[in-house]
């Protein structure tokens, strides 16, 4: 992962709460005392590669963005112009969070599709199953299935760089490949 170009989850949340101080208890996993539930016991778990955290204790999960968010009583917008310090009137940001919209709806549509396909029957068979969902729900949130590993040659196939699709977390680099970051999952 490439810090130079990212937030860092555990760094942001460092920042702003004092109560943060992370334990090492993995290669890339961190406990602490979580900033949302004030529980005496370390029950906040921050994954570092992934940029994600969960709470065991209040279940609260999320990224920095998600972090951002509950942290300053903001939106979206809100938390995006926090830890960007751009103002969303710019052009050049307007156009980066229209394609950052456009790829992640092309995703939901591909996935959904995806669920629907032979090789989402598996993914289909949890959400009905397991679950308990109708298909008019399953449609109605969008819910979809990451079976196989093609997001990004979709994507690609769509205008997208590598760049842009790792930068909108749909995919990561490792040793000099780009990997669809979801797969086998619902």
């Amino acid at each position: 992962m490439d810090n130079n170009k990212n937030i860092e989850l555990l760094s942001v949340m460092m920042r702003n709460n004092s109560n943060i101080k992370p334990i090492k208890v993995g290669e890339n996993l961190y406990q602490t005392y979580c900033p949302f539930c004030k529980n005496d016991a370390p029950t906040l778990l921050i994954e570092r590669e992934l940029q994600e955290y969960h709470c065991f204790s209040c279940k609260r999960i999320g990224n920095v963005t998600n972090f951002i968010m509950e942290n300053y009583n903001t939106d979206f917008m809100g938390a995006v112009k926090i830890l960007t310090g751009k103002e969303a009137s710019s052009e050049e940001f307007r156009k980066s969070l229209e394609e950052y919209y456009e790829m992640n709806k092309k995703a939901a549509i591909f996935y959904n599709k995806a669920l629907y396909s032979k090789e989402g029957k598996k993914g289909l068979n949890y959400w009905k199953d397991v679950r308990g969902l109708s298909d008019d729900t399953i449609r109605k949130f969008g819910l979809g299935y990451t079976g196989f590993s093609d997001i990004t040659k979709y994507l690609k196939n769509n205008g997208y760089t590598d760049s842009s699709i790792i930068k909108n977390a749909l995919a990561r680099k490792k040793d000099g490949k780009v990997y669809d970051f979801y797969y086998n999952r619902v």
